[in-house]
């Protein structure tokens, strides 16, 4: 079973991947995959994985009240 790990580098991506290591596992990082550009989402389809676990998320609390827009486009 192929499990899809997006966004493997931040502190919830590496305990995923401690999690799930000696399974099959795909890690994809941005810019390859940027979940606010669809057409970077081909290679899930290309890759048909029976999981899917996404770490990605805009994280700059801060930053996120004077870039509300891309934080939204991220997380929501």
């Amino acid at each position: 079973m192929t499990t899809l790990l997006i966004s493997p580098d931040g502190m919830l991506g590496r305990a995923f991947e401690e999690t799930l290591r000696g399974e099959q596992l795909v890690t994809v990082r941005f810019p390859e995959l940027d979940l606010r550009r669809p057409e970077t989402l081909a290679c899930i389809e290309a890759l048909r994985p029976a999981r899917v676990i996404n770490c990605a998320a805009y994280t700059d609390v801060d930053g996120a009240f004077s870039n509300e827009a891309p934080a939204t486009e991220i997380n929501g």
